[in-house]
């Protein structure tokens, strides 16, 4: 397999390929990341998660959102992975499952009751 190359006559004066390579690598990355919203559960549509209408600011959470549960009902229709925070002070989680993956947290604040298999 031959590697992969760099035209040099796209270079601008006093650059090189590598320096080509370089600014690519870094727009790419940059455009790869996603910035994190906090996202609150109201529940106003039904007990969906993946209900875009049931959180403010309206919109299905990312993996890398924070999300705030303060009371109501969510109703995990499919896995959910989270890799940031998660505040939850009330309320009912069901259904397939969450995730806490590496790097994130879930804050359970007072006052909380858990009754498993309710």
């Amino acid at each position: 397999m031959k590697p992969a190359s760099v035209d040099p006559s796209l270079a601008l004066p006093g650059e090189t390929p590598v320096t080509i390579i370089l600014i690519g690598l870094i727009c790419l990355l940059a455009g790869s990341t996603r910035a994190q919203t906090t996202r609150t559960w109201t529940g106003g549509a039904a007990t969906d998660w993946f209900n875009a209408t049931n959180w403010t600011p309206a919109g299905i959470p990312a993996a890398s959102d924070v999300i705030l549960l303060t009371n109501g009902a969510i109703n995990f229709s499919a896995p959910v992975t989270l890799s940031n925070q998660f505040y939850w002070s009330g309320g009912v989680l069901s259904g397939s499952g969450l995730t806490i993956a590496g790097g994130g947290a879930m804050t359970m604040l007072p006052p909380l009751r858990f009754r498993p298999y309710a």
